[in-house]
């Protein structure tokens, strides 16, 4: 009878590719899991980037127009105006004065980059009206609904910042 012989080698198992395998799947979950984190995050905001913008230039300052709020986006934060345009008349409220006034008093160093929603087209030219009877520059870029935009210029110290103090600043609530 002839004895078998027993070996190491004749008994070795791979475990290499189960493991490769199991690594990939392991990095293609954390992939997608990062990727929707990543979104859900805000990572669908659109940065607008007024490059070009010299000294002695005007800054923009954006406002969010949706037809019943204008939220204008100054250094101290985000102000949200309840503004009312009367259908064709061209006659607004107290909002849109607040707005128009608080433009104007920042008109050597800026101008009002607005954001046009959908539901702000229709009156939109009558709020436009107010600012050219004032004779203040504004931009204008329609944009969805809903999606988040913002102006990519924090590293530029906007000119009204270092001059105005607490007694000059517009009070809007």
């Amino acid at each position: 009878m002839r004895r078998r012989r027993i070996s190491g080698d004749d008994d070795h198992f791979d475990l290499l590719p189960f493991i490769a395998i199991l690594l990939c799947t392991l990095g293609c979950l954390l992939f997608v899991t990062l990727a929707i984190g990543a979104l859900n995050m805000g990572g669908s905001s659109d940065v607008w980037d007024p490059s070009g913008i010299r000294d002695g230039d005007k800054v923009p300052i954006l406002v969010d127009w949706d037809g019943d709020n204008a939220s204008v986006e100054l250094d101290t934060g985000t102000v949200r105006i309840p503004c009312a345009i009367k259908d064709g008349s061209g006659s607004s409220d107290a909002g849109v004065q607040k707005l128009v006034d608080m433009m104007s008093e920042r008109s050597s160093t800026s101008y009002a980059l607005f954001v046009v929603r959908p539901t702000g087209f229709a009156s939109f030219q009558d709020i436009a009206e107010q600012f050219r009877n004032r004779h203040l520059e504004i931009g204008k870029e329609p944009e969805p609904q809903n999606k988040k935009v913002r102006l990519g210029m924090r590293h530029i110290q906007h000119p009204t910042a270092a001059v105005m103090n607490n007694q000059q600043r517009v009070s809007l609530r």
